[in-house]
């Protein structure tokens, strides 16, 4: 399973406002929708970009994140499931 590759779905875009106003949201540009989002959560879907592994997306949240690898895998595994479930992130 770590070696899977997922990316952001046509539909959805990332937006990260100025550096001191974290705004950071997700659009879905069909339907108009729009997700607030925390620092985490952007940082998570940011990564993947449909070149990286679900490992390599891991280490570099866990190089940015002072934040233990099992409880790090368990919080993403489950925003993933989440996020490939309402289609916005697909499997390569």
């Amino acid at each position: 399973m770590n070696n899977e590759v997922y990316f952001l779905a046509d539909n959805y875009s990332l937006y990260q406002g100025d550096f001191k106003s974290k705004k950071l949201f997700l659009f879905d540009i069909v339907e108009g929708s729009i997700f607030r989002l925390n620092e985490v959560s952007y940082d998570m879907l940011a990564l993947f970009n449909g070149e990286r592994s679900l490992q390599q997306v891991i280490s570099t949240l866990a190089s940015i994140y002072e934040v233990e690898i099992s409880q790090l895998e368990s919080d993403l595994n489950n925003m993933l499931e989440r996020w490939v479930e309402r289609r916005v992130l697909i499997k390569k």
